[in-house]
């Protein structure tokens, strides 16, 4: 599903060059459930960036879906965050002046799908996690859990083959954070491929692998012996 080869990211200033990422190698088969964790300024959310098509790094090959995104254009990189990727942040980012409904339907609109379709789909998105007594609700109207469904929602919504989350719950309460990891779990077990990046220990511990990043270096990469693996090929 994913691989990085050796890949290097450097910012440059005027005065500097800073190498926020050096030289990460690594693969993530399709239906793996992994944790990208390390401190601030440890590369994850660089890392995060270049998985998810936000940027490209500046040396190295990036694999996604038997694609090298490495010597993607804008167009393409766009095109492949729409339709293989779903994103869930920790600032929900959803649009205030949009019900959960017309959130959830807004990434089917760059896919030229159908108006009855797009409802349907982010019916059915927003029933899986639970707000399907919410739709006609405003994101300022919502618990902080609730709105973090929906963004959950607004991910599967164009089926992607993976999901990648950044700090998903890092506004949560605990008893949220509970809630939001048994949703993701359960999304694992039935088959999705799951990218968390966090810096809790507790939520890297819930994914069955565990990559920690320091200084821009790849430093560990261990399997979690108390989650067992749920490798499933997604139809």
């Amino acid at each position: 599903m994913i691989e990085l080869k050796s890949i290097n990211k450097y910012y440059q200033s005027e005065a500097q060059s800073f190498h926020a990422l050096k030289h990460i190698s690594l693969k993530v088969e399709r239906g793996e459930s992994v944790a990208i964790i390390g401190s601030s300024g440890s590369g994850k959310s660089t890392m995060m960036n270049i998985i998810g098509c936000l940027d490209l790094p500046s040396t190295g090959e990036y694999w996604l879906n038997g694609e090298n995104v490495a010597g993607f254009n804008e167009r393409q990189l766009a095109d492949t965050r729409n339709h293989t990727i779903g994103f869930v942040f920790q600032n929900f980012h959803l649009l205030p002046r949009m019900n959960i409904l017309e959130n959830v339907v807004l990434p089917l609109a760059y896919q030229r799908i159908p108006t009855k379709q797009r409802k349907e789909q982010a019916v059915e998105c927003l029933v899986r996690v639970g707000l399907q007594d919410k739709l006609n609700m405003y994101p300022n109207q919502l618990s902080g859990g609730q709105r973090q469904r929906v963004a959950v929602a607004r991910a599967l919504v164009a089926k992607p083959k993976l999901i990648l989350a950044d700090e998903p719950t890092g506004n949560l309460d605990s008893n949220t954070t509970e809630d939001i990891m048994q949703l993701f779990e359960q999304l694992h077990s039935e088959g999705h491929t799951l990218l968390i990046i966090t810096h809790e220990k507790e939520i890297a511990d819930r994914c069955a692998r565990a990559i920690r990043l320091q200084d821009g270096e790849l430093v560990e990469d261990r399997l979690n012996s108390t989650v067992i693996p749920k490798v499933i090929a997604c139809a």
